[in-house]
C-alpha cells in the first residue's frame, strides 16, 4: 500500500464523484480531509461538466476532498 504523503508530486489516475471519467494529474499538496492537483487534463474535465471555466487560469489547481475520491491509481515506485 502506498502511503498518502508518498503521492506527493506524483502523477496519478483518479476518479471523481460526479466526473464521467478518471483523470491523470500531479498530486501537487496533501491535506489531511483532501488533495490537490494540477495539471493533466482536470480543467477541461470539469469545463464540459460546468460549461466552461469562468476565468483564464495559466496553471489551474483543484482540491478534491477525500469523500469526493472514488478511486485513485499511483505507481508503487518509491
Amino acid at each position: 500500500m502506498i502511503s498518502k504523503t508518498n503521492l506527493q508530486k506524483k502523477t496519478v489516475l483518479v476518479k471523481i464523484d460526479g466526473m464521467d471519467k478518471a483523470f491523470a494529474a500531479v498530486v501537487s499538496n496533501l491535506e489531511n480531509d483532501g488533495i490537490w492537483f494540477v495539471g493533466g487534463d482536470v480543467a477541461s474535465q470539469i469545463a464540459s461538466a460546468i460549461g466552461a471555466l469562468p476565468l483564464a487560469l495559466k496553471e489551474p489547481a483543484f482540491y478534491v476532498p477525500i469523500s469526493q475520491i472514488s478511486w485513485l491509481m499511483a505507481s508503487n515506485e518509491h
